[in-house]
């Protein structure tokens, strides 16, 4: 075999590694020429006859072989333009469109077909833009519809029949006994609510005492039980930001739940503070509910249990319990009064005792010793759980208590824990009648897989 370079045989050794060229010099020279072929512009087989493209046409552009193939392909290239180029008949009028317009690549017989054209077409854009149920937002007739999409009867009924999600659609008649035709948005008050991981079960008498069996395969170490307690929705002091990143936080963690634990709204009724306090507020009740629904509709299937507070039992003086209501309305359970819960998981029983609170203590132990109070008269609980004061503290507490199956007594410890609101300061009643701000932190009831359990803020 030769080199393709110089013509001469090409050494053993360089066959064997499959080479084009004698030495090293002139695979060089080869690669070098390869380069320059590759960077040539045009074509390297002729678009006519599908030969090979000389070298010096190529550097020229060409994308034929020879001068004869360029000009066939020029014709070529006329005969497409010719046939694309315009319209045979007025897109507008329908008329035949003069040789000379369609030269120029028109579609219409006249200049002034030609703007009715560009009006329309500009009018048809913006129109197609525009679904039809906002369109039809407002009773709208076939010729209004038709002149808007430019369709005929029978495609305006065809898009009318089709469903749009979240609209309806209503046919009457407007005073010259037309059909007309109106989108409207359909509102409901059913609420999604996400099924729960966990049952439960309420005391059949009636009784505060609730219990909540979590499955034992559940792939967690532990289990946060978390409280929002003194939210006050509603009025111009509620913390939303920091409300709305509380939800989400709890709704981004699958091992968090929650529970209610009273004044979620504020519900002023201008009964209270010398009927000062439904200026306070930035919305009505019966509209609070529905947001306060709709906020806690993400997470409903995460709320163990809920309690009324003082702001509740204001509604109650109407015989009514917003609470109550949006509690049925997301499937949580409800008490107007403190409850005993236990929470089943793993083979292990964690007991929670929790109650609003009246207090009106403003030291720090005054509002300890009233979360403490119940402790006197209970049995042992692992978490004692009290809001209203608007603070947040957790004191730990060794109780001595008798194992009656091992013979023995053991040391347990004890939670009592005051719940963090939702609430800024200046100007509140808090503010205006000296209290200490509330405190901004947040307390959460830790239960382990092993049986153990702590509180931490």
């Amino acid at each position: 075999m030769d080199c393709e370079i110089c013509g001469k045989p090409i050494p053993a050794a360089r066959l064997r590694r499959r080479a084009y060229t004698c030495s090293v010099g002139c695979a060089q020279e080869r690669e070098r020429r390869r380069r320059r072929v590759a960077k040539l512009p045009g074509e390297e087989k002729c678009l006519i006859c599908g030969k090979p493209v000389p070298i010096e046409r190529r550097r020229k552009g060409a994308v034929t072989c020879s001068h004869a193939c360029g000009i066939a392909r020029e014709r070529q290239a006329r005969r497409v333009k010719e046939i694309t180029r315009g319209s045979a008949v007025c897109l507008v009028c329908e008329a035949p469109v003069p040789p000379e317009r369609r030269k120029q690549g028109a579609v219409t017989c006249s200049p002034a077909c030609g703007r009715v054209r560009g009006n329309s077409r500009k009018a048809r854009t913006s129109a197609e833009s525009t679904p039809l149920h906002l369109f039809c937002a407002r009773g709208r007739t076939y010729k209004e519809i038709s002149q808007q999409y430019g369709w005929g009867k029978e495609r305006i009924d065809r898009e009318l029949s089709r469903p749009v999600e979240g609209y309806e659609l209503f046919c009457t008649r407007n005073q010259w006994h037309e059909k007309i035709f109106v989108y409207l948005p359909i509102f409901s008050d059913e609420i999604e609510v996400k099924p729960k991981i966990w049952s439960y079960r309420k005391q059949p008498d009636g009784q505060p005492y609730l219990w909540i069996q979590f499955p034992d395969d559940l792939p967690w170490t532990k289990i946060k039980v978390v409280p929002i307690s003194d939210a006050h929705r509603g009025c111009f002091a509620h913390d939303r930001v920091r409300f709305d990143e509380y939800i989400n936080w709890i709704a981004h963690n699958e091992n968090v739940f929650f529970f209610i634990n009273g004044d979620l709204g504020d519900w002023g009724y201008g009964d209270s503070n010398k009927g000062t306090s439904v200026y306070e507020q930035e919305m009505r009740p019966r509209n609070l509910r529905m947001e306060l629904t709709h906020a806690l509709a993400p997470i409903a299937h995460k709320c163990l249990w809920a309690i009324s507070g003082t702001h509740e039992w204001r509604s109650q003086k109407y015989d009514f319990d917003p609470l109550e209501w949006i509690c049925d309305k997301l499937e949580i359970p409800y008490f107007n009064e403190p409850v005993y819960v236990d929470i089943l998981w793993n083979g292990y029983v964690f007991d929670f005792w929790c109650q609003h609170g009246t207090t009106s203590s403003r030291t720090k132990g005054g509002k300890l010793n009233a979360a403490t109070e119940p402790t006197k008269w209970q049995e042992f609980t692992m978490f004692t759980i009290m809001g209203h004061v608007h603070d947040e503290m957790q004191n730990k507490v060794t109780r001595i208590c008798r194992d009656r199956v091992n013979f023995r007594l053991e040391a347990r410890k004890q939670y009592v824990i005051i719940c963090p609101a939702f609430m800024e300061y200046f100007g509140t009643y808090a503010a205006r009648s000296a209290l200490p701000p509330g405190a901004l932190g947040a307390v959460a009831c830790e239960l382990y897989a092993n049986g153990d359990y702590h509180a931490s803020s």
